[in-house]
């Protein structure tokens, strides 16, 4: 649901709206989680939460 959330507010009101920035802040502490919680492998193989994924584990 993050993902196609973030894609319609990329899409609508840009990358760097307020409200997009908020979503995306907010699936960022969502991923987080589940690195936390070792739960990586039920993700999406979408390639943007590939990509945040790969960013979060430096």
């Amino acid at each position: 649901m993050y993902l196609q959330c973030l894609m319609i507010l990329f899409q609508t009101l840009g990358e760097n709206h307020p409200n997009t920035n908020t979503v995306k802040n907010n699936f960022f502490y969502f991923l987080e989680q589940v690195i936390k919680d070792d739960r990586v492998s039920e993700l999406s193989d979408h390639p943007y939460t590939q990509e945040l994924l790969r960013s979060l584990t430096r």
